[in-house]
C-alpha cells in the first residue's frame, strides 16, 4: 500500500500528528499501527531519557538525533542545516555532526562551580546531559554563528596547522575547540601568540593520545584552556608529553592508529613536493582514502625482498621508511629500485631535487644513507628526526636519554 502523501511532506507533519496520534482520523490508525506514549508535565530532556529506555528494539537515536528533533519545533530542521555546512566544507566533510554542538556547549553551559575542582576558572560541560540542556532557540539563534566559527576553525587547521584534509586527523575534537576559540573571539582570527598556542594544543593532543575513548571530560578540561588562551593568561598543557623516536620506529603503517595518523599529518603539514617535478603533491586529493597503495615506501618492497635480510623486511612498514608521493611516481619512476637509483633518475629531471627531499624529511644527514642504501642507518636516523620535529611542533621537550 502507498503511503499517503501526508506522511511526506514536512509541512503537513503537524496536521499528520494531530490525525495518528490524536485519534481524530482513525483511517490512518488502521493504515499504519504504532505504539505512543504520552508524556506530561515532563521536559524535553527527561521525554528522551524515557524514550531511550524504551526503544531498545528501535533504531538507536545519537545525540544529534535528539537535538534535531528538539529545534524542530522552531521549524529549524538542523540536519539540513548540518548537510548544507558538511558540503560546504568539502575536503573537510564528513565531520561528526556533533562537533558544533559540542562547541556551543562548551561556550554556553557552564557547570556547577561547587561540583569542579580545577583551578582553571569556570568549566563549561560537553557530555550528553549537556548537549541535552542547549534549549531549541539556542541552537537556532547560534547556528549561523557556530557555522560561521566551524569554517573559521577548519581554516586554522588548513592554514595554521598544516591539515589539508578530515581524512587524516587522528581525533576531530580539536575542531571543536577550535570553534569554541572562534566563538570567544568574535569569529576574529587569533593574534600570533594565540595562533601559535592553538597550533602547538593540536601536535600536543595527537601525540598525548589525549582524546582516545570518551573524550568528552578531556576537551571540557581543555575547554578551560582554549579561554585562557583567549585570555591572553594561558600557561600550558600539563598532560602534554613527549614522544621517543623508537615509538615512530616500531609503528607500523596502521589506518586506525592515532600515531600513524599523527605522522602523516606532520608529513602533510610540510606540503611534500614530488621528487620528479619539485610541485606541491595535492595531498588532500591523492590521498583522499590514505590506502596502502597510496602511501610510498622509500625502501621498497621489492628491493628489500632482494636483499634477503629479513630483519629488514620486518620493518618495511616502520612509519620511518614511510612518505608521502603520488602514486603514478611509484609505479612508473621508482618501482622496486634503492633509493640510490630512482633518485638519480629524479635528480636528473628536477635540479631542485634538495628541496623535495627537504619537504619529506629526507635531507641533511639522511641523504648520504639514501645514496648508500643504508637501510637500518637510513630509518633511525630518520626516526629520530621525525620525533624531534613533532615534539618541536607540539612544543613539548624531548626526552633526555637518545631514542
Amino acid at each position: 500500500m502507498t503511503l499517503p502523501c501526508i506522511f511526506l511532506r514536512r509541512e503537513n507533519f503537524d496536521l499528520a500528528f494531530q490525525r495518528v496520534v490524536r485519534g481524530s482520523n482513525k483511517e490512518y490508525k488502521n493504515f499504519y499501527r504504532f505504539s505512543t506514549i504520552v508524556v506530561r508535565e515532563r521536559n524535553l530532556e527527561d521525554a528522551c531519557v524515557i524514550f531511550e529506555r524504551i526503544n531498545n528494539s528501535g533504531k538507536k537515536l545519537t545525540i544529534f538525533d535528539l537535538l534535531v528533533a528538539k529545534a524542530y519545533p522552531l521549524n529549524f530542521d538542523l540536519r539540513d542545516e548540518w548537510k548544507q555546512l558538511d558540503r560546504e566544507l568539502k575536503v573537510f566533510s564528513g565531520l561528526n555532526p556533533i562537533l558544533p554542538m559540542q562547541a556551543l556547549s562548551l561556550f554556553t553551559i557552564k557547570l556547577n562551580q561547587d561540583k569542579v575542582t580545577s583551578g582553571l576558572g569556570d568549566r563549561y560541560g560537553c557530555h550528553k546531559r549537556h548537549l541535552l540542556s542547549l534549549t531549541a532557540e539556542t541552537i537556532k539563534t547560534k547556528w549561523p554563528e557556530v557555522k560561521e566559527c566551524v569554517k573559521l576553525a577548519i581554516d586554522f587547521a588548513t592554514n595554521h596547522v598544516g591539515i589539508p584534509t578530515t581524512k587524516l586527523i587522528p581525533y576531530e575534537a580539536p575542531i571543536a575547540l577550535y570553534t569554541l576559540f572562534f566563538l570567544l573571539n568574535n569569529k576574529f582570527n587569533p593574534n600570533g601568540a594565540q595562533a601559535k598556542q592553538l597550533a602547538e594544543y593540536f601536535w600536543c593532543s595527537c601525540i598525548s593520545s589525549r582524546y582516545a575513548g570518551s573524550p568528552e571530560s578531556s576537551m571540557e578540561e581543555d575547554a578551560q584552556n582554549i579561554r585562557a588562551i583567549h585570555a591572553g593568561n594561558f600557561t600550558g598543557w600539563p598532560w602534554a608529553r613527549s614522544v621517543t623516536s623508537h615509538v615512530l620506529l616500531d609503528a607500523r603503517y596502521d589506518r586506525r592508529d592515532a600515531t600513524v595518523q599523527t605522522i602523516l599529518c606532520l608529513l602533510a603539514s610540510r606540503r611534500p613536493l614530488s621528487f620528479k617535478s619539485n610541485t606541491p603533491i595535492p595531498v588532500a586529493r591523492e590521498f583522499s582514502q590514505f590506502n596502502a597503495t597510496e602511501l610510498h615506501h622509500i625502501f621498497p618492497r621489492g628491493w628489500l625482498k632482494k636483499t634477503g635480510n629479513h630483519g629488514w623486511l620486518e620493518q618495511e612498514h616502520s612509519l620511518a621508511n614511510i612518505c608521502l608521493s603520488p602514486s603514478r611516481e611509484q609505479r612508473h619512476e621508482i618501482g622496486a629500485k634503492p633509493p640510490s637509483e630512482y633518485l638519480t633518475v629524479f635528480k636528473a629531471a628536477n635540479s631542485e631535487l634538495g628541496h623535495a627531499l627537504e619537504s619529506h624529511i629526507m635531507a641533511g644527514d639522511l641523504v648520504p644513507m639514501l645514496d648508500a642504501d643504508k637501510f637500518s642507518d637510513f630509518i633511525n636516523r630518520r626516526a629520530e628526526a621525525l620525533a624531534n620535529l613533532l615534539n618541536k611542533s607540539a612544543n613539548v621537550l624531548a626526552p633526555t636519554n637518545k631514542a
